[in-house]
């Protein structure tokens, strides 16, 4: 029987070192040594936990060039992906050569029926569904209404939708204030200081 898979911002063949006190630390903060180190273990376990019939939802930046779409080849399941900002260099035509559909955003049924949205920047998540999101690796887990993808928080694999499903009534029926302390006054207060935005949705965002 073939399951549902969700995962986010693998970025294959995308390795940046940043220099700090002259030492060499990965941009996102991912333990790899090399490009190859990483690609090889993520490879190795989305193949260990997906078969072939299995359906994998990717939620955007698969990699940042286009060598790093042959990736896809040595993966099993049926790929859909959500087009993230590191897909904005390539044309539906060309990812549609390696993954089963190309989208902005998708709401998805889950199996115990409850519909969920599906997009790479949390900004755009929906008011009224749940959303599975990508795009802040490390920066949070999850929000009252969303669950982060990312693979730098989920032990550099693919996520189960059984497990997805777990978390979302854990966080409405069993999470409290504090998993969620953003929402406090001490941290909105900082929300103004963030000066640095993503331009490629700079235009989107509305504080």
């Amino acid at each position: 029987m073939s399951k549902r898979f969700f995962i986010s911002d693998t970025h294959f063949r995308d390795f940046r070192e940043l220099e700090v006190l002259g030492e060499k630390v990965h941009l996102f903060l991912r333990p790899f040594k090399s490009v190859e180190e990483q690609d090889s273990l993520l490879i190795e376990n989305w193949n260990r936990l997906i078969s072939p019939e299995d359906e994998v939802w990717h939620l955007g930046d698969f990699t940042t060039e286009k060598e790093g779409l042959e990736i896809r080849k040595q993966l099993n399941g049926k790929i859909h992906l959500i087009r993230g900002n590191k897909e904005d260099d390539f044309s539906d035509e060309l990812l549609l050569e390696y993954f089963d559909s190309v989208q902005e955003s998708k709401e998805l049924v889950l199996a115990n029926g409850e519909k969920v949205n599906l997009v790479h920047y949390p900004i755009l998540g929906k008011k009224d569904l749940f959303n599975f999101v990508g795009h802040i690796h490390k920066a949070w887990t999850i929000q009252p209404n969303m669950i982060n993808l990312g693979v730098d928080v989920w032990n550099w694999q693919p996520v189960r939708e059984v497990e997805l499903i777990h978390l979302m009534k854990a966080i409405r029926e069993y999470y409290d204030r504090d998993c969620f302390a953003a929402y406090e006054e001490n941290n909105q207060s900082h929300l103004s200081e963030l000066k640095k935005l993503h331009m490629s949705y700079l235009d989107k965002l509305k504080f």
